[in-house]
C-alpha cells in the first residue's frame, strides 16, 4: 500500500524516500533539483535515485509557475 507523498508532505512529515516519486507527482515530471516554496517555504529535494527528501514543509504543495515551483 502505497501512501501519497504529497499528503506526508502536507502533513510535514519528512520523506526520505522510501515511497516517493520524484517523477510522477500530481501527474507532472519534476526534475530532480531542489524546490523552495513562497509563504511558509518548502524545501523539497528530488535525489538522484528518484526519491523526495522533504527539507521544510509549508501549508500547500509545489506547483510550477513561470519555471519556479511555489506553493497556492
Amino acid at each position: 500500500m502505497r501512501i501519497s507523498n504529497t499528503l506526508l508532505m502536507m502533513l510535514g512529515i519528512v520523506i526520505t524516500g522510501a515511497s516517493a516519486d520524484c517523477l510522477s507527482t500530481n501527474g507532472k515530471e519534476y526534475p530532480f533539483g531542489t524546490y523552495t516554496c513562497d509563504g511558509e517555504h518548502k524545501i523539497v529535494q528530488c535525489t538522484v535515485t528518484g526519491n523526495w527528501t522533504l527539507i521544510a514543509t509549508c501549508g500547500g504543495t509545489c506547483t510550477f509557475v513561470g519555471s519556479s515551483p511555489y506553493c497556492p
